[in-house]
């Protein structure tokens, strides 16, 4: 099974390969939109971390005062084309993390499509007066040219340590890197030593115009008492691990896991007691547009929000803002 694999990922790779050197020697067209765009993305599939560094970008592009619009794919949605995030949007209509993003940034346009360029054509015909667009999971997309590019890669899994599809977790060859303008390495210890940033840089070998930035994740709201654990997303250990011996029993579905009736019964049966229910905003957002979920559960739950911080704050910042303010005069 394993050679399979192997030799699935080297026909994967070869056809990978042509359609990069098709865009790159512009054989296949790249719309370059006229409103700045900044893409968050990723070599490798999920666990990236790529929704709390969105919104860590649009924070930070709506305290210089840019009018910001979100522009994401809607994994796991139960629409398809264009969809704009509104009053009566749930996870089943946009997706659970366009959701999540909509609930935090109320005044801030978010908008789901396959197709980013029709996407990002549609956000600048509904809101002409946007300044910037930031896309969730566009590193791929290549018909569009975004200005700006952020790659993500974990710590514990760099993309140059990586294989591709299926025999790895790799979407594309490691030096699809090299269009990256940022290069974050996620999910770094909060106590991470020069040395060990080093060490990284020596094997990710970023190219002089690249910046290199180390993110970690920080949990707010973190209960003080025991607790049950539910959650569907990529990576829960780190969540887990956080926890530590405050965790009575766990629940893991896998990521973007729509909660069904037979889940809802199985958390009262697993979970009994008073005991809070420990969720991410993501499970939360899915939890909260089930029909399935009893007032009981509700009030037990305890949602935990999840957040970045950087080493390199001040260049990442630069970088992205500098990029906008010297093109959204070009519009």
């Amino acid at each position: 099974m394993k050679i399979i694999r192997y030799i699935l990922s080297l026909i994967y790779g070869v056809v990978v390969w042509v359609r990069n050197l098709l865009f790159d020697e512009h054989l296949l067209y790249s719309y370059s939109p006229s409103v700045p765009t900044i893409c968050v993305g990723n070599l490798a599939v999920g666990g990236t971390g790529k929704t709390p560094h969105v919104e860590y970008i649009v924070r930070r592009l709506l305290q210089e005062g840019f009018r910001v619009a979100v522009l994401s794919r809607g994994y796991k949605r139960r629409t398809s084309g264009f969809v704009l995030a509104d009053v009566n949007a749930t996870a089943d209509t946009i997706g659970d993390e366009p959701r999540q993003i909509a609930l935090k940034f109320q005044d801030v346009p978010v908008a789901v499509c396959e197709d980013r360029v029709r996407g990002v054509k549609r956000l600048m015909k509904i809101y002409p007066d946007i300044d910037v667009v930031v896309l969730d999971d566009a590193f791929q997309h290549r018909y569009i040219r975004c200005g700006y590019s952020v790659l993500l890669t974990p710590a514990d899994r760099l993309y140059s340590s990586d294989h591709l599809l299926p025999y790895g977790r790799l979407r594309e060859q490691s030096r699809g890197a090299m269009r990256a303008d940022t290069i974050v390495v996620t999910k770094c210890p909060d106590s991470i030593q020069p040395i060990e940033q080093r060490v990284i840089e020596t094997t990710l070998h970023p190219a002089p115009f690249q910046n290199l930035c180390f993110s970690w994740l920080r949990y707010h709201n973190l209960p003080q008492e025991r607790c049950f654990l539910l959650t569907a997303i990529a990576q829960p250990q780190y969540l887990e691990s956080k926890l530590g011996d405050l965790v009575l029993d766990r629940l893991l579905f896998r990521d973007h896991h729509r909660f069904t009736k037979r889940d809802m019964a199985l958390v009262e049966k697993r979970f009994a007691g008073e005991a809070p229910i420990c969720v991410t905003e993501k499970d939360y957002v899915r939890l909260m547009d089930s029909p399935f979920l009893t007032d009981t559960l509700r009030q037990r739950l305890h949602v935990v929000r999840i957040d970045v911080d950087f080493r390199g704050k001040d260049v990442f910042d630069r970088s992205l803002i500098r990029y906008v303010k010297e093109n959204i005069n070009h519009k």
